[in-house]
């Protein structure tokens, strides 16, 4: 029987569809509202856990390591930082977290920063230090742009002036920033209140009753910026609210507060203090956290260098081993008659790599932290009494207690960072006992406290933040890769090359290459290979006999190894903002194998350059230093004065002077010249197909080939750069009628490398000199730098003081004085200001050894060591050409 349906059913007017028996409606995933986050990878985290926190000082001792203890522990992903009072602004890593600070006042006053962990340092965009009291950190989400600006605010009892200055300023920085989320959060030491003027902008859950006047400043700001006070809308206990609590435990304040846009207010979910955090400081740390939207962090590993352990070596019995283990793999291996120059090298140094694997081991971190198990007990002690103290702030027992375990644990700390510097003394004297001199001044340069941060991220082209370690490599391998791949000249020399120069340049022999190995500087950087002097040197005869194979090939085929024509740049800050590649210059690392072969071509090449080579040249020429060129200018000038004749003199400097070398001038100058031609093809393969791979930390970025200038850190360089100067000299053609005229002869330049003077004694004849000098090096690659190229003039008459001159298209600052090799030149002769400077060089010296002049752990005798080497020679630099 057919079933006919429910009761009731069909009664109802029209037609509706019997239903189907034992059926079950589920309803349609179609109906659903769209899911934005869409399917849960594990990828991404919808929760940032913020913070801010008063930490009162990082400069004391440990202070750093309890901080980031702290944070850790509470896996906070960012927290804001005031009162940080490090002098020097930028980023410090420790542990998995990266401390992000700008400058603080003299006197290590003030200053904020921002504590980020390691998961979410690829969300950071941009991080600006706009004053002592205020940093901005910009984060980009999936979708937005978040903003925290952190700010310190004047304390209740400043004077108005300072809070209307501090005001504007925060004013200024929040309508200058962009971003959708927009957090101000801090030390405000404001009390917000519970006025109803105030209900658009603080919550009802304030722990004060009344505002004070810095709490209706603050509320003031955020009724004009459409903001609210976070921190005051959330109901707690008030134990969880106060940020602030006075040393005698009787004052406890909310002050710390966390302001954000109106339009966002649900993006915070949650604010509180968190009583446990202990950094011994008065201030409790806030704890924010935040509703984003951002991926995880995964770290892709770069190409690593891992260097030796070659103080092993020191050791006699691991040095036999290693000559041993040497020995038995090359006698293995036959040394063929090949001429593929890339087969022989790999043979060798594969051996030697492995070798020195198994018998020495990677170089590792042998530093121990000063701040050990001993301060570790002496914080927890602290924070076991501190946690007492909360439970009742006004027991004088307790407060009593936690007062004797702060000055405890400080005095712990102290004292364990001094025993840590004293050790580091006893090792110095001992090494010097010893005569272990390089030891001893590595441990002289650990106790001076030369410490300079270095920075771990970079600006891009816009002035955002780069903190992905892939796209920092990549920044500097293109900042090198533009940097030393220079445009060719347009107007080149016309070399009219007749009579090549086919002498015979026979290759080393075997006693030539011993030489050039024992010649070699021990405790040097090697290059991508890892391959160190030492290695080679300790390798033995076999290695040795390798070595003069692979040269011999060299020599014979004109071509190198692969790994000789790559080289690896060191990134060096000079001076500036650290974050800026612009200020930084490169330190190359060359294959220590190819340094032997560069320096048996250097032997070669030297005498017949010294032959070519001007008089004007001082530079990297035997028995010349700076103390003669010096010692030449400051004569004329003395002469000058006293027969009160005028100097023009131009300090040329050229942009990027070794790397701007035209490499086929280069060549045909060398041929010109009548070097031999053997010679010129080796320094050809030597200069041509090179490339470039960066070091940052201990990784190394991809190759970038370089097509122009010379190699940085290659013997061959200085030489081959003085000789094309000097073919520039000599294209400029200066006579007897120009420079500064003697009895016999006529001064109008001196060099020292790329270190330029022209001297006249009228501005026109210096004028036309110069443009001489730019015509003739632009046609080999060479540009003056128009920025440090300055000009002074010397005379006895009080002339109109012109802040500048015009020669051709260029425009030269017109200086009082200018330093030329290290001292300073002024256009009244006077060495006062040379001596002044040398003092106050000194003292800085002096000041950065006075913990180890002051100790009675040293003996005396090295402190007069260190004196006479450090000291010294700082304060008499040049001091032999200074006038009587």
């Amino acid at each position: 029987m057919e079933w006919s349906g429910p009761p009731g059913w069909g009664l109802s007017v029209g037609l509706t569809t019997r239903p189907c028996k034992k059926t079950y409606v589920q309803e349609s995933n179609n109906n659903k509202p769209r899911t934005r986050l869409g399917k849960k990878t594990g990828n991404w985290i919808s929760e940032l856990k913020c913070g801010t926190w008063n930490i009162r000082t990082l400069y004391k001792p440990g202070a750093t390591v309890e901080l980031v203890g702290e944070i850790e522990r509470y896996k906070m992903k960012c927290v804001a930082l005031q009162e940080v009072r490090l002098e020097d602004a930028g980023t410090t890593e420790v542990s998995q977290t990266t401390i992000m600070n700008g400058r603080s006042e003299r006197g290590h006053k003030l200053g904020t920063g921002f504590a980020v962990h390691e998961s979410v340092i690829h969300m950071i965009k941009e991080f600006k230090d706009v004053n002592p009291r205020i940093s901005t950190l910009t984060l980009k989400d999936k979708n937005l742009h978040i903003v925290l600006i952190n700010v310190h605010a004047p304390t209740e009892d400043k004077v108005e002036e300072k809070k209307e200055e501090f005001y504007d300023a925060l004013e200024e920085v929040f309508d200058s920033t962009v971003g959708n989320i927009k957090i101000v959060l801090g030390d405000l030491n404001a009390k917000i209140g519970k006025e109803k003027i105030y209900h658009n902008v603080a919550g009802t859950h304030s722990l004060h009753e009344h505002s004070n006047d810095n709490g209706s400043r603050i509320a003031n700001f955020a009724l004009g910026k459409g903001l609210i006070i976070k921190s005051t809308m959330f109901p707690r206990k008030d134990i969880y609210k106060y940020t602030w609590i006075s040393p005698d435990g009787r004052h406890k304040n909310q002050i710390d507060h966390v302001l954000m846009n109106n339009r966002f207010r649900n993006s915070i979910t949650n604010v509180r203090t968190l009583r446990g955090a202990d950094a011994d400081s008065d201030h409790l740390l806030v704890g924010i956290w935040i509703r984003v939207k951002f991926k995880k962090l995964y770290r892709r590993k770069l190409n690593t260098i891992d260097r030796y352990d070659i103080e092993k070596l020191e050791e006699v019995n691991i040095q036999k081993d290693y000559n041993k283990r040497i020995c038995e793999t090359l006698k293995g291996q036959q040394i063929t008659n090949t001429n593929d120059v890339n087969d022989v090298w790999i043979k060798i140094r594969n051996t030697v790599q492995q070798t020195a694997k198994i018998t020495l081991g990677t170089k590792k971190n042998r530093k121990k932290p000063w701040f050990n198990k001993i301060c570790e007990d002496a914080v927890q002690r602290r924070k076991i009494a501190r946690e007492e103290w909360l439970k009742d702030t006004y027991s004088e027992e307790r407060t009593a207690d936690f007062s004797r375990r702060r000055k405890e644990a400080h005095n712990i700390i102290r004292c364990e960072k001094r025993k840590y510097i004293q050790n580091i003394v006893k090792d110095a004297e001992q090494d010097f006992r010893l005569n272990r001199t390089r030891d001893m001044y590595k441990r002289v340069k650990d106790i001076k406290g030369d410490f300079k941060k270095k920075e771990l991220f970079l600006k891009d082209d816009d002035g955002l933040l780069i903190t992905a370690e892939k796209e920092i490599a990549e920044k500097w391998r293109e900042y090198f890769d533009k940097l030393l791949n220079c445009e060719e000249p347009t107007e080149k020399f016309p070399f009219n090359i007749e009579n090549i120069n086919t002498q015979e340049c026979t290759y080393p022999t075997l006693e030539e290459i011993k030489g050039q190995v024992h010649r070699l500087k021990n405790h040097k950087s090697p290059g991508e290979d890892c391959v160190q002097a030492e290695l080679l040197k300790k390798g033995g005869e076999d290695v040795i006999q390798w070595i003069w194979q692979v040269i011999r090939i060299v020599w014979t085929t004109e071509k190198l190894p692969d790994d000789w024509k790559v080289a690896v740049v060191c990134p060096i800050h000079k001076k500036g903002d650290k974050q800026d590649c612009n200020n930084y210059r490169g330190i190359s690392l060359l294959n220590v194998a190819y340094k032997i072969f560069s320096n048996c071509v250097l032997d070669r090449i030297k005498e017949k350059a010294d032959q070519i080579i001007g008089h004007y040249q001082g530079g990297f020429r035997a028995d010349r230093s700076t103390t003669d060129q010096m010692f030449i200018i400051r004569q004329l000038y003395q002469k000058s004065w006293e027969f009160d004749k005028e100097i023009h003199t131009l300090s040329v400097d050229f942009k990027k002077a070794y790397d701007s070398i035209h490499r086929e001038s280069l060549l045909n100058i060398m041929k010109e010249f009548h070097f031999p031609q053997k010679l010129v093809n080796l320094v050809s393969i030597s200069v041509k197909e090179t490339s470039i791979r960066v070091k940052i930390g201990n990784s190394i970025t991809e190759p970038a080939t370089v097509n122009s200038g010379l190699r940085q850190g290659d013997s061959l360089s200085p030489i081959l750069f003085n000789v094309v100067l000097e073919k520039v000299i000599r294209e400029m053609k200066i006579g007897p009628n120009n420079g500064i005229r003697l009895q016999n002869t006529s001064i109008g330049i001196l060099a020292y490398a790329d270190d330029i003077v022209l001297m006249e004694e009228s501005q026109d004849s210096l004028k036309s000199l110069f443009s001489k000098l730019h015509k003739a090096a632009s046609k080999v690659g060479l540009c003056v730098n128009e920025g440090k190229t300055e000009y002074m003039f010397l005379s006895r008459r009080e002339l109109p003081f012109c802040q500048s001159i015009k020669i051709d298209h260029f425009k030269f600052k017109r200086v009082k004085q200018f330093k030329y090799l290290g001292s300073f030149l002024t256009e009244k002769n006077n060495v006062t200001i040379e001596i002044a400077a040398r003092i106050q060089a000194g003292n800085r010296c002096y000041y950065g050894l006075t913990k180890l002049l002051s100790s009675r752990t040293i003996s005396r005798r090295m402190k007069e060591r260190l004196y006479t080497s450090l000291i010294r020679p700082v304060v008499l630099y040049g001091s032999e050409t200074w006038p009587i």
